[in-house]
């Protein structure tokens, strides 16, 4: 069974490998040209977030830590295959941003819940699109980081925690900061640059803190961790 499980995640890791020969047969039949040019953003920028989309009804995302046996695992797994060519050429990225509001429309086609009036700096690097909750008038500052998902290697399997990040109204976040897996930042509040906010997170008033709403098996995760750190 274990055998069949990384067969799949190794099948999956050629997603991005066979996007591109994908997009470059497409070239070779039809060319670039004006009558064909609309197969090329449809193809880039529409389908992995619309098949992302599409399956995620299919599986149940109703807790914060999965294992590779999961079918959760496997869908998520999926997810960062189809957005790994824009983690690869980021320039894809930074083209959409060019242009007022239209990044922020493609995130919520990956099922992104973001708000309006948001400024996306150059550099901005998101590694998990479906699983954000952004509101409005936010400000992401150059090479700020953002992941929901960390994954680890616990008794020989791969555990995963996986909670959407969430930034309220006029947020900003400083250049090369980073957030975590449920991390939260208050309204109009600042993350400063470089500064990390680890997994389940907030700052809110000012005040750093970890969440009150945090799963009690994280909860009890945590508090081991924290508890190490200061002995």
């Amino acid at each position: 069974m274990k055998n069949k499980k990384n067969i799949y995640i190794i099948l999956m890791s050629y997603i991005p490998f066979l996007y591109l020969i994908g997009l470059l047969t497409i070239v070779f039949q039809f060319g670039i040209t004006l009558q064909t040019f609309w197969i090329y953003p449809t193809y880039l920028y529409l389908l992995p977030p619309l098949i992302c989309r599409l399956l995620f009804p299919f599986f149940n995302y109703n807790k914060n830590l999965f294992y590779d046996d999961d079918a959760f695992y496997f869908y998520w797994w999926l997810t960062v295959q189809l957005q790994v060519v824009y983690l690869r050429f980021p320039f894809l990225e930074e083209i959409l941003r060019m242009v007022p509001t239209l990044y922020s429309n493609w995130l919520r086609l990956w099922g992104g819940k973001v708000g309006k009036n948001n400024y996306w700096s150059a550099g901005v690097s998101i590694m998990d699109r479906p699983f954000l909750d952004i509101g409005n008038f936010v400000v992401f500052g150059y090479g700020a980081s953002i992941s929901s998902h960390l994954v680890k290697n616990k008794n020989g399997k791969l555990e995963l925690m996986l909670s959407n990040i969430i930034i309220e109204d006029r947020a900003m976040l400083g250049g090369e900061s980073v957030m975590s897996p449920g991390a939260r930042l208050g309204k109009e509040t600042l993350l400063p640059g470089r500064q990390v906010l680890y997994p389940f997170q907030e700052i809110i008033n000012g005040e750093v803190s970890f969440r009150d709403d945090i799963p009690q098996k994280i909860s009890d995760k945590l508090k081991k961790k924290d508890a190490k750190c200061k002995s």
